[in-house]
């Protein structure tokens, strides 16, 4: 068989997706015709999805794994690559947000030599259709977030081919709803290519995010940034020393000199964030070639960590006031979504590094 023929895999993971599956699989097969198959793994859905999948099987080159309970769509790719036959594998979501008129495109992407072609979001062309102002900074937000562990522009796409041999031997662990990022950090993969799409809103149905969604994916976040970088976990060292400064100088100044708490708590917060610059500058980014002043370089950290407040409110706004979390939980988002965009921020601009390699 040569390269360019080689068979496609593609893995479409289904909760509750009756109303879209079979108009996917009809898209799918109109623009591939021939040489691929489908493995539709499903969650034990509710409203009959895998049978109705099961009945397509008959008219369409599919299979259907079922699934006991719901088990989340990073390990129902897994399960499909286990027993996929192709050696070009995709991954697409089944509420046809992803346009199935591009999936040849992706196809041939890898078959011409790449090892994994992204359906992107955030590239020239690419970006969003009807919808919501919230959702697409939620988007914006996460994706941000995990740039500064990969060299692509959308790593949070769920819109993807690769060559097997990108996840073989491979010990992936996924999390949630996003596995892309996880195989652009653990993968086998030299050449990454991502072309443009539209990301409309679902029409049917409806959609899986949700709190649980959003902290599991600041769960993985994390867990991949102490995977992937040292310098994060020397972030991480350091701001908890800034935590200990913070807490004894409030301490000091309100109870043995007398100042007045707030006053106190303003002082304590900028000994803290002049702490915190003065270890990260030393130790987590000395290998660093900015040679910005160092002056300079405290005022960006000060921004940064004010603009980190305005993260932290926004989320706990947005995530209250629409998505209709709990506003503690939401202040658990807003804290770990203000850390990340600290730690992203400092390493992209006050000391320009984008990638530890």
């Amino acid at each position: 068989m040569r390269p360019k023929d080689l068979q496609v895999s593609i893995v479409i993971p289904t909760y509750n997706e009756a109303a879209n599956i079979g108009l996917l699989v009809k898209k799918i097969h109109k623009s591939l015709k021939a040489n691929y198959e489908i493995v539709i793994v499903d969650d034990s859905s509710p409203d009959g999805t895998g049978k109705i999948a099961e009945n397509l099987s008959r008219g369409f080159p599919l299979r259907v794994i079922h699934r006991k309970g719901k088990l989340g769509l990073g390990s129902a790719v897994l399960a499909g690559f286990e027993v996929a036959r192709g050696e070009v594998l995709g991954v697409m979501d089944a509420d046809l947000q992803h346009p199935p008129d591009i999936v040849p495109e992706l196809v041939k992407i890898v078959n011409q030599g790449a090892d994994i072609a992204i359906g992107s979001r955030y590239v020239p062309n690419g970006g969003f259709q009807n919808f919501a102002s919230i959702r697409k900074l939620a988007s914006k937000l996460a994706t941000l977030a995990a740039r500064p562990l990969v060299r692509v522009k959308d790593p949070m796409s769920g819109f993807f081919f690769l060559r097997r041999k990108v996840v073989e031997d491979v010990a992936l662990e996924p999390r949630g709803y996003k596995i892309l990022l996880e195989i652009l950090v653990k993968g086998k993969y030299k050449e990454v290519v991502e072309i443009p799409y539209l990301f409309a809103d679902r029409k049917l149905g409806q959609s899986k995010l949700d709190s649980k969604v959003a902290l599991s994916f600041l769960q993985h976040l994390v867990v991949l940034y102490f995977s992937k970088t040292k310098r994060f976990r020397k972030f991480c060292i350091v701001g908890l020393t800034g935590i200990f400064v913070n807490m004894f100088f409030l301490w000091l100044l309100a109870e043995v000199f007398g100042l007045f708490y707030l006053v106190a708590g303003f002082i304590a917060v900028e000994l803290s964030i002049i702490n915190n610059f003065t270890w990260n500058n030393i130790w987590t980014f000395k290998e660093a070639k900015d040679p910005s002043h160092v002056l300079i370089k405290l005022g960006k950290f000060n921004l940064v960590s004010l603009s980190a407040l305005v993260v932290n409110m926004s989320v706990l706004y947005s995530f209250t006031q629409f998505l209709h979390i709990y506003y503690l939980i939401s202040n658990l988002f807003g804290i770990g979504a203000a850390f990340l965009w600290n730690y992203t921020m400092n390493a992209r601009w006050t000391w320009r590094e984008t990638q530890e390699g």
